[in-house]
């Protein structure tokens, strides 16, 4: 690694831990109001706070190990239909306290090439963009969604009833670690998570993108299929 090289990447380690302690301060000081306060009803959305700030920071932590530190993950079969439950156990109370209603649509019974923890780190950062998005409806719908592509290929991805087009997603990309605002087509709490699930994407072999289905649309990412056998 020459020297220029070692300084963009000092650049963008420092503008990412710059961002991420700015996105950490937002559930932590939410603990500590309400923890203040210690009223019974508040304890359910002091632990979702809690469980926030701890998955951004452990998919910030695996992001880091693989940009930063260059080491390669480990691809290993999976199910998608497991991915999908373990992302709903995820953000079953996320969603409870935004008055969101949560399902699983897997199209697909193949396993994906992919490392699980990563894959479910880009699910919860899924969550923490779309979840509590400001619709045009009062109530939101989530749908988890496991499908196989035309090219043979497998996506796993989040969606909901919001109009999320894959220039509002470049936007959000080139905005990061740029700007600590509100975006117009995601979550406020999209800055960092947006960072996580992308570095994470590529890290396993797929994208981070924007995709449509009827009239929902949301984040996904295509991975490789399995050479092994489909579950039965």
């Amino acid at each position: 690694m020459n020297r220029d090289d070692s300084g963009h990447q000092s650049i963008e380690r420092d503008r990412a831990l710059r961002a991420l302690a700015y996105e950490l301060k937002h559930p932590l000081i939410r603990i500590a109001r309400q923890a203040e306060l210690g009223r019974p009803d508040d304890y359910p959305d002091i632990q979702q706070a809690a469980e926030q700030a701890l998955m951004l920071i452990d998919g910030y932590l695996l992001h880091a190990q693989t940009e930063y530190g260059q080491i390669a993950l480990d691809l290993s079969p999976t199910s998608v239909g497991s991915v999908l439950y373990d992302a709903s156990t995820l953000m079953h109370q996320q969603a409870v306290l935004h008055n969101a209603s949560f399902e699983i649509d897997n199209r697909t019974s193949d396993l994906v090439m992919t490392h699980r923890t990563a894959l479910n780190s880009i699910m919860s950062a899924f969550g923490s963009m779309l979840i509590g998005f400001n619709t045009d409806k009062n109530h939101q719908r989530i749908v988890l969604r496991g499908y196989r592509t035309r090219a043979g290929k497998l996506g796993i991805g989040m969606f909901s009833n919001i109009n999320l087009s894959q220039i509002d997603l470049q936007r959000a990309l080139q905005l990061q670690g740029n700007a600590h605002m509100p975006l117009s087509k995601l979550s406020s709490s999209a800055h960092v998570s947006l960072s996580i699930a992308d570095g994470l994407c590529r890290a396993i072999g797929g994208a981070l993108q924007v995709k449509h289905m009827g009239k929902l649309s949301g984040l996904a990412t295509e991975l490789p299929r399995s050479e092994q056998l489909a579950l039965v």
